[in-house]
């Protein structure tokens, strides 16, 4: 079955799904070009930090939950229960991405040690993101399933 004739609940499901898949191959992207420049290039000693941040959150935590959603969006007896969160917990996890790439960045070029705040409010922003997955999920397998059907009258058979 195509994408074009599932549920829309499933399409955005899916779409979504592809949207963290394609996050979790540019973070890894971003890790190798900041692990290469350390050894020579822009701005040295700040690939350690991205490793840490991107690589574990950015490629893996990324990869998983666009994972989870794409096996919610091709499964036949399961539904998202509330897509728009999807949405949510897609764009504060690169909320907090972003804001601890350019902390650590800027960290790093003052040569200065970042002060806890600015440790925290990524960290708090990527727990907030993995509710937000975590709680969607749960709320999602604890439901009964949403027929296929589109047309929400049901006609009897004839």
């Amino acid at each position: 079955m195509s994408i074009k004739q599932r549920h829309p609940i499933d399409q955005l499901t899916i779409r979504y799904a592809r949207r963290f898949l394609v996050c979790s191959v540019t973070y890894s992207v971003i890790v190798a070009g900041f692990t290469l420049s350390d050894y020579g290039g822009l701005v040295p000693g700040l690939a350690s930090g991205l490793q840490s941040l991107v690589g574990l959150f950015g490629t893996t935590v990324m990869l998983l939950c666009g994972l989870g959603y794409w096996m919610f969006g091709r499964s036949r007896r399961l539904r998202i229960r509330h897509p728009k969160l999807i949405a949510v917990h897609f764009w504060i996890a690169n909320l907090a991405l972003g804001v601890g790439i350019a902390l650590q960045g800027y960290f790093a070029m003052q040569d200065t040690t970042p002060p806890a705040i600015a440790k925290a409010i990524p960290i708090a922003l990527s727990i907030a993101a993995g509710g937000i997955f975590v709680i969607n999920v749960w709320r999602s397998l604890g439901s009964t399933p949403i027929p296929n059907s589109v047309d929400p009258v049901q006609h009897p058979p004839s």
